[in-house]
């Protein structure tokens, strides 16, 4: 309804309610309009004599409640096209505010009022002045209500109104707060030497590029694997909790497919009602109240632990907002394991960039690793393998070989060269990423031994 979201009273969420008939649903925001509390009250007493004692938490959310759906069946009737057929069913006396505003204010409403006796005889039995409310209110309601219902046991709570005014709003899970299209995979992995792997230098400069990409509206998300074995206990229980819902949405679109199976080139109509509503309800299994866990095994010394202790620091925790994600799992990958069941080699393969900043590193042959499979990879020229690259390749980057300066450069300086180097990576579109990789792999054949050994 074009007038609905813009009332100052609360926010008006649109949706479909996920059992057979898809009814449409009204969400409205009790949070938003708790300025309004002490006026409401006053004009609850002015126009109904009703009072409301302003140390009960449930009562004032009654009127909040309320007064939100009088003004919403009011709008509603008042946008109606003809003579609108409406029927308010009210459950229980913390909805019946809305029908007693609805007969003061003569709205077009039909009432119904239920009420629960398991909920009432709470209420009766406790004896006490609120009780004694309670059994004001809910004769008040019988008697403003068309039609009154005694309900024998505790069942839904709830009224949806508005068919035909709401849409079919796509379910808001946390996971699809970016596209996987336009989503990057870096990763820093090896032994947790944390200063001489550069792992601090990168979560410096992973919050330096979650600044840029938000402030400069990019629509590129980078998710970024720590890969280094520490000291844990078991797994996180969200990460396997996140596994197994995962698993369940799979085994829902599996059980859909072979619904129509070899049959789905015939129409694009194939599903029909019962299986969208198993898709969503599959979906909105993974919706969380709480951020993904940054870590995905639970860590013996999580308050002291160098990477956890700086991701605080620096407040990468994975929120929405967030263009940077990061995943520490502390162990090395196998593909036995029950949360992220691949190799290694599989896992770089399925990657963008090997961020390699290391302090110290005679060699290095995770990013050697990385250029033979056509990954481009950031190094230093602190490590074996950058300064190999420097004397062999006139323009490393051109070759997806980012090499940051450690050896005559500040700390600072280096961190803002790497965030450079991983900020423009990210503003690669996906055919100059393509380009790179296979110019990468070309370089494969300056670390085959053959050539190695006449160097």
């Amino acid at each position: 309804h074009p007038a609905l979201p813009a009332s100052p009273y609360t926010h008006v969420h649109f949706g479909r309610w996920l059992i057979e008939g898809s009814p449409a649903v009204v969400l409205l925001d009790v949070g938003a309009t708790a300025w309004s509390l002490e006026r409401w009250k006053g004009e609850l007493w002015e126009s109904c004599a009703i009072g409301i004692p302003w140390y009960d938490r449930e009562a004032n959310d009654a009127v909040l409640f309320g007064f939100l759906v009088a003004w919403f069946l009011g709008e509603f009737a008042a946008q109606s096209e003809g003579r609108p057929f409406i029927v308010g069913h009210f459950h229980e006396w913390l909805a019946g505010l809305g029908l007693v505003l609805s007969r003061a204010r003569r709205l077009p409403v039909a009432t119904i009022f239920t009420t629960h006796a398991t909920l009432l005889g709470r209420y009766l039995c406790a004896g006490s002045f609120f009780g004694g409310s309670v059994r004001f209110f809910l004769g008040l309601l019988g008697f403003f209500a068309s039609a009154f219902f005694w309900g024998g046991s505790v069942g839904l709570r709830g009224a949806f109104w508005g068919r035909g005014a709401a849409r079919d709003a796509p379910p808001r899970c946390r996971h699809l707060d970016f596209d996987l299209d336009k989503t990057l995979f870096f990763f820093i992995a090896g032994r947790y030497e944390f200063s001489n792997k550069g792992a601090d230098i990168f979560l410096e400069a992973l919050a330096r590029l979650n600044y840029l990409l938000r402030v400069n509206g990019s629509e590129t998300t980078v998710v970024a694997f720590f890969i280094m074995p520490a000291r844990t206990n078991n797994f996180n229980v969200e990460s396997l909790k996140g596994q197994a819902v995962r698993k369940q949405l799979w085994d829902t679109a599996n059980t859909v497919k072979e619904k129509f199976g070899k049959k789905l080139y015939e129409s694009l109509l194939m599903l029909d009602r019962e299986d969208f509503t198993m898709m969503k309800r599959a979906i909105f299994a993974t919706q969380r109240q709480s951020f993904p866990p940054v870590c995905t095994h639970n860590m013996l010394d999580d308050a002291t632990d160098p990477i956890l202790t700086t991701i605080r620091r620096i407040g990468l925790f994975n929120s929405s907002n967030d263009r940077v994600k990061i995943i520490f799992h502390p162990e090395f990958l196998s593909s036995t394991s029950p949360l992220l069941p691949v190799d290694y080699e599989e896992f770089v393969r399925g990657c963008h960039l090997g961020v390699f900043p290391s302090y110290y590193e005679p060699w290095g042959y995770t990013p050697a690793e990385c250029t033979v499979m056509g990954i481009p990879s950031v190094s230093t020229n602190l490590s074996g393998f950058g300064c190999f690259m420097e004397e062999h390749i006139a323009d490393p980057s051109a070759y997806g070989i980012y090499i940051v300066d450690r050896r005559f450069r500040a700390p600072e300086e280096s961190c803002a060269q790497l965030t450079a180097f991983l900020y423009g990576f990210c503003q690669q579109s996906r055919r100059q990423r393509i380009v790179q990789r296979n110019r990468t792999e070309r370089l494969s054949d300056l670390l085959d031994w053959k050539y190695l050994g006449r160097v």
